[in-house]
């Protein structure tokens, strides 16, 4: 997760606030962090390393989703159905990333709080 980062393992330490060394150290004479040294590492590099740590698995932004939905009470077979609607107010990119809010591109029937015409 530290090499996917893309940031140097210098920069990486640095924003953990315990030195510019820190990430390296950890990485070249294989120690283990204290819990909370660790979550301040994953929260730098972020919740995909997080998830990976937990789960020893590297999940695309779907997989992220479903798992939540399934940790938030979504029975799994309304998954499929629940992730159907999601899919239609939410598009991904080719980078896997959702695209900035662009409400022109709505179409309007996908609007709630419209009032009806007399």
């Amino acid at each position: 997760m530290v090499d996917a980062d893309g940031r140097s393992k210098r920069a990486l330490g640095k924003a953990t606030g315990y030195g510019e060394n820190y990430v390296q150290q950890i990485l070249k004479d294989d120690k283990e962090p204290s819990f909370t040294r660790l979550a301040k590492v994953l929260s730098v590099l972020g919740p995909r390393a997080t998830i990976y740590v937990i789960s020893g698995a590297l999940n695309d932004t779907g997989a992220q989703l479903r798992s939540a939905l399934l940790a938030h009470g979504v029975d799994h077979t309304d998954l499929p159905a629940v992730m159907k609607a999601i899919s239609g107010f939410v598009s991904e990119t080719d980078d896997g990333q959702s695209p900035p809010d662009r409400p022109h591109d709505q179409p309007e029937s996908a609007s709630l709080h419209r009032a009806k015409s007399p």
